[in-house]
């Protein structure tokens, strides 16, 4: 949990010119900018080094907006509400967002793919050359083993795959999607078709309809 406000910096009372002093901090004033986490970090590849086109992503941000089976509705539905009680009752407004005094850790679905994507389907529902796949790494830490990424639109897909089995597959949180009809369509249907649900668990936001994933991979920056 590195996502602490930048404010508790300053609670610490270092100072650059001498030894700082060791003070004892209330709980109840450390806030976190997420209401929930995934339990459990991807392995790293300890000899791949980086290349430019790599994607990187905080670890916060690891399995924040993903698919989903629907093999595992009771369990999303589970782990939405243990969200949703952060958001009522452990969270206050901040300008204009919310910060969160406790985070829900989300360990139910260790495997969000029981029945894990073709990968040649994937690339062909989303257009994507393999010539044109990067991979994907966790910052200041390293590349993730068995790692995958590449884009669609403006949207960075992300996740792991073995061999020709998708087994992990996330969305990027941080830019808006700006795809075309087209391109929302086919991912969109793919999703459909493999019995998928896309999962925003920071916002306890799931995008079970077709329509609603559509809706959301069009989304474009306001001008």
């Amino acid at each position: 949990m590195k996502r602490f406000l930048t404010a508790i910096a300053s609670a610490l009372g270092l100072t650059a010119v001498a030894a700082p002093e060791i003070k004892m901090i209330d709980p109840k004033t450390i806030y976190f900018s997420l209401a929930t986490i995934n339990d459990t970090l991807p392995e790293l590849d300890q000899v791949a080094e980086r290349r430019e086109t790599d994607f990187v992503l905080h670890e916060d941000d690891w399995r924040q907006f993903e698919a989903v089976s629907h093999a595992f509705d009771a369990e999303i539905k589970e782990e939405i509400s243990g969200v949703q009680r952060i958001f009522s009752e452990r969270s206050k407004p901040s300008g204009e967002y919310r910060i969160f005094s406790e985070i829900h850790i989300r360990k139910q679905i260790t495997q969000p793919l029981p029945s894990p994507l073709e990968w040649s389907e994937l690339l062909a529902a989303c257009r994507v050359p393999p010539a044109s796949v990067a991979r994907v790494g966790l910052q200041g830490q390293g590349l993730i083993k068995d790692g995958f990424s590449f884009r669609v639109g403006s949207l960075t897909l992300f996740g792991i795959r073995h061999d020709s089995k998708v087994e992990i597959l996330c969305f990027d949180l941080t830019s808006t999607p700006s795809l075309s009809d087209a391109e929302a369509q086919r991912l969109a249907s793919f999703f459909d078709k493999s019995h998928l649900v896309a999962v925003h668990w920071p916002s306890a936001t799931v995008l079970a309809e077709k329509q609603a994933l559509v809706s959301f991979l069009m989304q474009t920056d306001a001008k």
